[in-house]
């Protein structure tokens, strides 16, 4: 009974030791178990970590990149507000050189009419002056060849009347041997005086070919003069277009007004034939 019962309590212990070795391999299994746990845990919450740590920082590389991006194109803007302004006041002085350029050239136009209207009003004077002059002298010259062929015809006609006296004096004194002289001194002396009544009755060609001459000269005077006016006025139309060309160095006045005059004052094409002359 004895030996039952200490197998009994040897079984108990041992069942025990059994319960005791499985509640711990059981517990230890459980901490094991609760540590990888714990373990895939702590490395779940470390990526985590990690993650929203390279989150922050993608964040703020991101922040940083927009920040900057943002400032360049500020920069850029204000570059370009800054140009623009520029190039608005490039414009703004340009323009206003260009009106001054062209007041300028207006007020010398203007200048070079006055000076040509004057000196074309100086011309005419004196061209009516010496016309003046002219007809004064041929008034003159006129009264005084009238006067000297009136003093030759009367000159003429007494050395006429006085020969045909003579003559009929000599006549009366000569004998009758001597008749046919007579007669032809008298035929003579009558054919003088009948040429001289034709000279006193008719214009002398001198005169007229001299009014012919001042008329024509007249008309030649007139005819230059027009001309003169017409270039003045041509030349000062395109006065402007060719103080850009002599400034390009095309100096040829005739035949810059004789191109401007062709493409009707635009002087891109005046160029451009100038340019392949």
């Amino acid at each position: 009974m004895l030996r039952k019962e200490r197998e009994k309590q040897k079984k108990k212990k041992i069942d025990w030791k059994k319960r005791k070795k499985a509640q711990a391999q059981a517990e230890a299994e459980a901490r094991a178990q609760a540590e990888e746990k714990r373990k895939a845990e702590e490395l779940k919450r470390i990526e985590e970590l990690r993650k929203a740590e390279e989150l922050r920082k993608a964040e703020a590389e991101a922040r940083a990149l927009a920040q900057a991006q943002a400032e360049a194109e500020e920069k850029r803007k204000a570059e370009e507000l800054k140009k623009a302004e520029e190039l608005k006041k490039a414009e703004e002085l340009r323009k206003a050189e260009e009106l001054r350029k062209i007041e300028e050239f207006r007020r010398a136009q203007e200048l070079r009419r006055i000076e040509a209207e004057a000196r074309a009003q100086a011309e005419e004077k004196r061209r009516a002056e010496e016309l003046k002059r002219i007809e004064e002298l041929k008034r003159v010259a006129e009264e005084k060849r009238k006067q000297e062929e009136e003093e030759s015809a009367k000159r003429k006609e007494e050395e006429v009347r006085k020969a045909l006296e003579e003559a009929e004096e000599k006549r009366k004194n000569e004998t009758p041997s001597q008749p046919n002289v007579q007669e032809d001194l008298l035929k003579n002396l009558t054919e003088e005086w009948e040429q001289l009544e034709t000279i006193l009755n008719k214009e002398t060609p001198t005169q007229k070919q001299v009014e012919e001459n001042e008329a024509e000269k007249k008309r030649a005077e007139e005819e230059a003069k027009n001309q003169a006016l017409a270039a003045m006025a041509l030349k000062a139309k395109f006065q402007p277009q060719l103080d850009i060309l002599a400034e390009m160095g095309f100096n040829d006045q005739e035949r810059n007004l004789q191109l401007l005059q062709k493409y009707q004052a635009d002087i891109a094409p005046v160029l451009d034939e100038l340019v392949r002359m």
